[in-house]
């Protein structure tokens, strides 16, 4: 979707608001008529139909998740990666084109940076 770079410009700062049922109802304003035209739906279709048929994501929901990867890039940090010293995952079968990877294991360094140890099976 075209609007969707504009709207998330800047996340990291406002993204917060994105939470409030007034902001979310100005997101969904601002989607519905490209849903709308995207769909060729007639102006009687709900906007989250309208949005769901496109195949779009829901402006508030993309608002949050570019604000928690731009955090996470900022900070260093993201609540989904784990932290801890050393968190072994044994993954197989993952498919990339030149074979499977195996990741072997996470560990946070001392800097606060996140290692990962791959290695790739042929």
């Amino acid at each position: 979707m075209v609007i969707e770079p504009i709207i998330t410009y800047g996340a990291s700062v406002w993204g917060h608001a994105a939470t409030k049922k007034y902001n979310k109802k100005l997101l969904a304003k601002t989607q519905r008529g490209f849903a709308l035209r995207a769909t060729r739906a007639f102006k009687n279709v709900s906007t989250y139909a309208a949005v769901a048929l496109a195949g779009f994501v829901p402006l508030d929901l993309k608002v949050l998740e570019s604000r928690e990867i731009e955090g996470a890039r900022i900070k260093g940090l993201s609540k989904h990666i784990p932290d801890v010293q050393s968190y072994y995952v044994t993954r197989k079968n993952l498919r990339a084109k030149e074979g499977g990877i195996q990741v072997e294991r996470i560990k946070k360094a001392k800097d606060g940076k996140v290692v990962v140890g791959c290695k790739t099976e042929r």
